[in-house]
């Protein structure tokens, strides 16, 4: 039961991401706005990462306030910065979200809890860690990732 809520709480985290930047590019795109390639190039990012790309999270509770603790996932590319400005986004235009379902709670970062779930196969190879990539043999990476061959190019939005 608990890791069939997991995974619905994965798959409608990574839908109201998709859908948020979707409508968002599709608003820009009137416009011819300068900024929409950024937009694009995130919703390529989310569309490539899958549900099975976006963090776990712990729940917790702090003064009746839903919260949760996102655990990172020691295999994929540091890529909090770049969901941020997704969710960011989110959080200041509420009306894009869904009505259906739970409304998006408070996300802690940093906390250092890691994920245990397996690495998602598939990904391009710019999303999985390079330091967890490099520890993998060969073998592993060509047969149990089975990364594709066209990879997705990094694009750096946002500055360190």
């Amino acid at each position: 039961l608990e890791r069939a809520r997991r995974n619905t709480r994965l798959l409608e985290k990574y839908h109201r991401r998709e859908g948020l930047l979707r409508q968002l590019i599709e608003e820009k795109a009137s416009g011819c706005e300068p900024d929409i390639e950024g937009w694009k190039w995130l919703h390529e990012l989310v569309t490539n990462l899958t549900e099975m790309g976006m963090s776990s999270e712990e729940s917790d509770d702090e003064n009746g306030v839903a919260v949760f603790r996102v655990r990172a996932l020691p295999w994929r590319r540091d890529i909090e910065k770049e969901l941020s400005l997704v969710d960011a986004l989110g959080s200041q235009r509420g009306s894009l979200y869904q009505k259906r379902g739970a409304k998006p709670a408070k996300r802690v970062r940093g906390t250092q809890l890691l994920s245990s779930r397996p690495p998602a196969a598939g990904l391009p190879r710019a999303l999985y860690r390079n330091e967890w990539w490099n520890e993998r043999e060969d073998n592993y990476r060509r047969l149990t990732l089975g990364v594709p061959e066209k990879d997705f190019m990094w694009m750096n939005l946002v500055r360190n």
